[in-house]
Protein backbone atom coordinates (compact mmCIF):
# COMPACT_ATOMS: atom_id res chain seq x y z
CA UNK A 1 0.00 0.00 0.00
CA UNK A 2 1.00 3.55 -0.59
CA UNK A 3 -0.68 6.23 1.51
CA UNK A 4 0.09 9.92 1.37
CA UNK A 5 -1.12 13.13 2.98
CA UNK A 6 -0.19 16.44 1.40
CA UNK A 7 -0.76 19.99 2.64
CA UNK A 8 -1.55 21.93 -0.51
CA UNK A 9 -2.07 25.59 -1.27
CA UNK A 10 -3.96 27.12 -4.19
CA UNK A 11 -1.43 28.92 -6.37
CA UNK A 12 -3.98 31.60 -7.34
CA UNK A 13 -5.36 32.22 -3.84
CA UNK A 14 -2.60 31.60 -1.30
CA UNK A 15 -5.14 31.76 1.55
CA UNK A 16 -6.79 28.53 0.34
CA UNK A 17 -5.10 25.51 1.88
CA UNK A 18 -6.14 21.97 2.54
CA UNK A 19 -4.82 18.49 3.13
CA UNK A 20 -5.39 15.93 0.41
CA UNK A 21 -4.81 12.27 1.19
CA UNK A 22 -4.73 9.20 -1.02
CA UNK A 23 -4.56 5.46 -0.32
CA UNK A 24 -3.37 3.05 -3.01
CA UNK A 25 -3.20 -0.74 -2.99
CA UNK A 26 -0.42 -2.88 -4.44
CA UNK A 27 -2.22 -6.17 -3.85
CA UNK A 28 -0.93 -9.21 -1.99
CA UNK A 29 2.77 -8.44 -1.71
CA UNK A 30 4.93 -8.61 1.37
CA UNK A 31 8.53 -7.95 2.24
CA UNK A 32 10.61 -7.91 5.40
CA UNK A 33 13.19 -5.19 4.78
CA UNK A 34 12.91 -2.08 2.66
CA UNK A 35 10.11 -2.31 0.07
CA UNK A 36 10.98 -3.35 -3.48
CA UNK A 37 11.60 -0.46 -5.86
CA UNK A 38 8.50 -1.39 -7.89
CA UNK A 39 6.12 -0.35 -5.11
CA UNK A 40 7.68 3.01 -4.27
CA UNK A 41 5.49 6.02 -5.19
CA UNK A 42 7.65 7.23 -8.06
CA UNK A 43 7.64 3.79 -9.70
CA UNK A 44 3.99 2.73 -9.29
CA UNK A 45 1.59 4.26 -6.78
CA UNK A 46 -0.79 1.31 -7.23
CA UNK A 47 -4.59 1.28 -7.51
CA UNK A 48 -6.44 4.16 -5.81
CA UNK A 49 -8.78 2.73 -3.15
CA UNK A 50 -9.57 5.82 -1.04
CA UNK A 51 -9.06 9.56 -1.06
CA UNK A 52 -9.96 12.64 0.92
CA UNK A 53 -9.71 15.83 -1.14
CA UNK A 54 -9.92 19.23 0.53
CA UNK A 55 -8.44 21.28 -2.31
CA UNK A 56 -8.99 19.69 -5.72
CA UNK A 57 -5.93 19.13 -7.92
CA UNK A 58 -4.27 20.04 -10.22
CA UNK A 59 -2.35 23.28 -9.90
CA UNK A 60 -1.74 23.29 -6.16
CA UNK A 61 1.56 23.97 -4.44
CA UNK A 62 2.57 21.11 -2.10
CA UNK A 63 3.76 22.70 1.16
CA UNK A 64 4.38 19.44 3.03
CA UNK A 65 3.81 15.72 2.59
CA UNK A 66 4.09 12.41 4.35
CA UNK A 67 4.39 9.29 2.18
CA UNK A 68 4.21 5.77 3.58
CA UNK A 69 4.71 2.49 1.70
CA UNK A 70 3.92 -0.79 3.48
CA UNK A 71 2.51 -4.19 2.62
CA UNK A 72 -1.29 -4.06 2.13
CA UNK A 73 -3.02 -4.88 5.39
CA UNK A 74 -0.34 -3.34 7.61
CA UNK A 75 -2.03 -2.26 10.86
CA UNK A 76 -2.32 1.48 11.36
CA UNK A 77 -0.46 1.21 14.68
CA UNK A 78 2.58 -0.17 12.85
CA UNK A 79 2.42 2.78 10.45
CA UNK A 80 2.11 5.23 13.35
CA UNK A 81 5.09 3.59 15.08
CA UNK A 82 7.15 3.79 11.88
CA UNK A 83 6.38 7.49 11.48
CA UNK A 84 7.25 8.08 15.15
CA UNK A 85 10.67 6.51 14.44
CA UNK A 86 11.56 9.56 12.31
CA UNK A 87 15.04 10.75 13.21
CA UNK A 88 15.39 14.51 13.77
CA UNK A 89 15.86 15.73 10.21
CA UNK A 90 18.87 17.85 9.41
CA UNK A 91 17.34 18.43 6.00
CA UNK A 92 14.14 17.54 4.17
CA UNK A 93 12.93 15.61 2.38
CA UNK A 94 13.96 12.83 4.69
CA UNK A 95 13.44 9.13 3.97
CA UNK A 96 13.61 6.33 6.53
CA UNK A 97 12.47 2.76 7.01
CA UNK A 98 11.14 0.86 9.99
CA UNK A 99 11.10 -2.84 9.13
CA UNK A 100 9.00 -3.25 5.98
CA UNK A 101 7.62 0.33 6.18
CA UNK A 102 9.17 3.08 4.06
CA UNK A 103 8.45 6.71 4.92
CA UNK A 104 9.27 10.06 3.39
CA UNK A 105 8.50 13.49 4.85
CA UNK A 106 9.08 16.98 3.53
CA UNK A 107 8.04 20.46 4.54
CA UNK A 108 8.79 23.76 2.79
CA UNK A 109 11.23 26.24 4.31
CA UNK A 110 8.47 28.52 5.63
CA UNK A 111 7.12 25.65 7.77
CA UNK A 112 10.44 24.07 8.77
CA UNK A 113 10.23 25.24 12.39
CA UNK A 114 6.82 23.58 12.74
CA UNK A 115 7.77 20.18 11.31
CA UNK A 116 6.86 18.17 14.45
CA UNK A 117 3.32 19.52 14.53
CA UNK A 118 2.97 19.20 10.77
CA UNK A 119 3.98 15.54 10.65
CA UNK A 120 1.39 14.80 13.38
CA UNK A 121 -1.34 16.55 11.38
CA UNK A 122 -0.42 14.62 8.23
CA UNK A 123 -0.27 11.33 10.14
CA UNK A 124 -3.75 12.02 11.58
CA UNK A 125 -5.07 12.30 8.00
CA UNK A 126 -3.40 9.01 7.07
CA UNK A 127 -4.94 7.33 10.12
CA UNK A 128 -8.39 8.70 9.18
CA UNK A 129 -8.06 7.44 5.60
CA UNK A 130 -6.60 4.02 6.44
CA UNK A 131 -9.94 2.23 6.92
CA UNK A 132 -11.63 3.42 3.72
CA UNK A 133 -12.14 1.04 0.81
CA UNK A 134 -13.52 3.15 -2.07
CA UNK A 135 -12.45 6.50 -3.58
CA UNK A 136 -14.19 9.48 -1.99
Amino acid sequence: MYVTAQRVEDTKDRKKQGINSFLYSHGPQSWTGAPPAGVLPDADPGELVASDIHLPPPGNLVRSYLDVVAPDGTPIQAISDAVAALPDPEAVPITWTAGPIWCQFAVDAAMAGEWRGEIRILLDRIVALHGRKRPA
